[in-house]
Formats: structure tokens, sequence, C-alpha cells
């Protein structure tokens, strides 16, 4: 990837502040303005792509204000933390950012995103820093009827107070989706693969995902929801990955569907459920590729990452599941796209253009706020807030990905014009609570390569209808 100076000099590509035709200003007005970021770089939840994709929509950003008197010398300087999956690690992070001054987090996780939050509902001492998180699926984020245990918690997911956002669709979509497109399958088109009357379903879950397991059976719809039974296999995800007996894991997943359960009707499974996190989901595939299954293996969105092809190799191959569409059809897909196989050498894969996003809004938030202010070095995080609501206006001048359009972005909010980002993972148009719409993929791997399959159209219409073949 490449790397910039980003203070006390200029940025080359852009050409330097006060150049002759530049156009950057007087250098000697410069401010910066800390961006934090809790990434994770380590752990259950580890994924170098989506950080690197986080990292070049900072550069990209820098690179715009560089390139336009309009920022008024404002500059953003980034500073990263891992948060290793770890939701101990969490609040000494963001004291630490929020003693730099940075007036918004750039998160990715779920549980550190919640953790964050939490500090916002400290009676005493509230941080009062927004939370922009790129691949935060939890369904009780921003739920204000939330009720997680420890109960400490729930101001954290309930948010009451609108500090938390999110650029990522939750996973009730993703499992309304995977049971739709189930029971889409068969030759009679309701999900009875083998014909015994009763749609069977295994799903290999981690201990902590026992509440998505309940989004998988609350979001079916079958024909005849009295079909379908399910048994659960849990994992504790905490296990050392080469602990895991995986073939045992697997195999029972292919016992009897409530084998053990007399009231309820026996049979194989039709379909596998692999609703595991990153570094567990591996080794599942690896199992069900090495015993001959044929049985169909749906895999969520976490097994979609460039790293796990990378792992698997030709194991990976047929591999089927459901994910958030990995970036647009549009211009704003198509910018980001080719600028992070660039960067990268890969496709974008699972949440990696939502977290660009997730840190591109959080730069137009902080920008519109700081212009706002005589001196935009002392912009605060209430300020900040109010700004994210403000960047997607539907009358606003289209904005999308990229150095150029960025700058444009900032030339408008400079003129007092409003502005309307279009996302690479979708409109980023945040709702009442802080969430966004997206559409949804069903994928395969094909040729090394995750190919989306057919498209729910989610974004437009709650319905999310089947949008392409």
């Amino acid at each position: 990837m490449r790397k910039y100076i980003i203070l006390g000099t200029c940025l080359a590509i852009s050409g330097c502040a006060g150049d002759d035709g530049s156009g950057n200003g007087d250098a000697t007005k410069q401010s910066t303005v800390v961006i934090g970021a809790i990434l994770p770089d380590t752990g259950l939840n580890a994924n170098p792509y989506m950080i690197q994709a986080a990292e070049m929509a900072f550069e990209q950003f820098n690179e715009a204000l560089a390139g336009t008197s309009a920022s008024r010398g404002l500059r953003f300087k980034l500073e990263k933390r891992d948060d290793q999956s770890e939701a101990m690690t969490v609040k000494p992070l963001a004291t630490e950012l929020l003693g730099l001054g940075s007036p918004v987090l750039v998160t990715a996780t779920s549980v550190t995103s919640m953790t964050v939050n939490n500090m916002n509902y400290v009676a005493d001492s509230p941080a009062k820093v927004p939370v922009v998180c790129g691949s935060c699926t939890n369904m009780n984020l921003n739920n204000p009827d939330a009720a997680p245990t420890p109960a400490t918690d729930a101001p954290g997911y309930q948010d009451l107070d609108n500090w938390l956002r999110r650029t990522t669709i939750t996973a009730s979509r993703h499992a309304e989706t995977m049971f739709r497109d189930i029971f889409s399958r068969g030759s009679e088109g309701d999900g009875d693969l083998d014909g015994d009357g009763t749609v069977n379903v295994s799903i290999i879950a981690g201990d902590d995902r026992v509440a998505y397991t309940g989004e998988l059976r609350s979001a079916q719809h079958p024909p005849n929801p009295d079909i379908v039974d399910y048994e659960l296999i849990g994992v504790n995800p905490n296990t050392d990955p080469n602990g895991i007996d995986f073939s045992g894991l697997v195999a029972g997943a292919f016992d009897e569907v409530n084998a053990d359960d007399p009231s309820k009707p026996k049979g194989p499974p039709d379909f596998i459920v692999n609703w595991v996190l990153p570094t567990l989901a591996v080794g599942v595939a690896k199992a069900y590729k090495q015993a001959g299954y044929t049985v169909p293996m749906l895999n969520s969105s976490s097994f979609r990452r460039a790293a796990i092809l990378q792992i698997l190799g030709t194991m990976a191959e047929g591999q089927e599941g459901v994910s958030n569409l990995c970036w647009t059809a549009d211009a704003s897909g198509d910018n980001f796209a080719k600028a992070f196989a660039e960067e990268t050498g890969a496709d974008p894969a699972g949440y990696d253009s939502s977290v660009y996003d997730s840190m591109v809004v959080a730069l137009l938030g902080t920008v519109k706020a700081a212009l706002a202010l005589e001196d935009p070095s002392k912009v605060t995080g209430p300020e900040v807030n109010v700004a994210l609501d403000q960047i997607n206006d539907p009358a606003g001048t289209v904005v999308r990905t990229g150095t150029e359009e960025f700058k444009r972005a900032i030339e408008a909010i400079a003129a007092g014009k409003a502005i309307n980002y279009e996302g690479a993972s979708g409109p980023c148009d945040f709702d009442s609570v802080g969430d966004v719409k997206g559409d949804i993929a069903v994928y395969k791997v094909q040729n090394g390569k995750f190919v989306e399959l057919r498209t729910y159209a989610c974004t437009k219409d709650d319905a999310c209808p089947l949008a392409t073949k």
C-alpha cells in the first residue's frame, strides 16, 4: 500500500500548499485533526484487507484536502489501534484516542462499537464521541429494546442518544436472505432437497452467536413453516482452532436432525449453515471439503474474505454463502474496486467496501463540522455527530468515491452546499437510529474468486426482491 507523509510536508502527488497554481492555500495556516480508528489487526475478527480499505479511504481523503484551498489547510492524522477482537482492550484504546483529540472513532466490530458507545452513556463523564462502524452486524445495536447480558452493556447497544452509526446491514438481513434462498431450491422450490417432507437445517454457530441462530430461525420465509427443523452445533469461539476436531464437528452436523428429540421429526439435513467467525469458518469449510459431502453448505458473510481464499486455495472451490454486496454496480463501486485491487492485489470482499465507507463518512462529517468553525482544529464530537446526519441530503450534490470526488465534496461543503455521499457499499443513508440499507448477494467460489450468483435488492425495497439470476 502507498504511504504518504501526512504532516510537516506536502503530498507529492497532489502538490504543496502555497505552490503556484496548486490552489492548496497557505501552509502556515495548516491545522490538524486526529482521527481515531479501533480496528481488528489480530484475533477472531482480524482482517488485513478490511483495514487496508480504511487506510485507503483515509489516504485518498487527505490527498483531496491537500488538493484544494477550500480545505483551509485542514489535514487529518490517522491514529489506528488494534482491538485484538477483544472487548477488554477497547476502553483504554478509546480513552487514549479521545485524549489525542479525535472527534470521531471509526470501528469495525460490533463488540468494539458497543464498548466505545457505552462510554457515551457514563453518567458523570460521557465521552460524547460519535462512532462509525464498518462491519457491525449485531441486530441488538441501535435497538432501543435490546436487553443484552450483562445489562450494563444495554446503553451501548440501545444508543438512545444516537451516537452510533454503521455502514453495513444487520445479520438479520443476511439470515432472511439465506433462508429465502434455501426455500427456493429443490425440485419443488420448497427447500426439501431429499423429498422426505421436512426441511432439516444444521447450523454450526459460535456460542457467542446463539442470538444469531434465533435470527436465522425467525427470519425464515418458507411456503410451509411447519416443515422446518433445526439442529444447532455450538462452538466456543475462543477455542484455539488448532485444538478443534473440525472433522468431528462437521460430521455431527450431518447426523440426523433432532435425532435425540423424539417429539420432533428426524431426518438427514438438507442444508448446513456455517455461521462461525472467520478463523473457525476456515476449519469448517476445509473439513467439509475433505470429507466430500454433497449436501449444500451455505456460509455467512464472515467467510467472504480474500484471506480465506488464500488460505483454503482449491478447497474453497464451490463454497456458497450469503453476504452484503461487496461493491455497488455504479461509479462509486467501480472507483473503489479498481483502487482497492491496485492497492492490495485482491478484489474487494466481505466488508471491505463498508469499512471504506465508514472512514469516508467519518471524515466527511468531520470536514462539515470543522469548516464551519473559525479554527477547524477545534472541532468536537457533538459537532461531528450533528454533521454526520447532514452528508446524505437527497437534494445535495452527489459525490462518489476517490480523491477527486472527495475534493468536490470538500469544495461543496466549504461553499455551503448540501452533499449526498453515494458510497462503495451503497448509499450510506442513515435512518433515525443510524442504520443503512444495502443489497445482499448469494455468492459462490468459482475459479478462485467470489462470484455473485443472485442479488436481492434491499436498498430501494424493504421486501428485498430478487434482482438478478
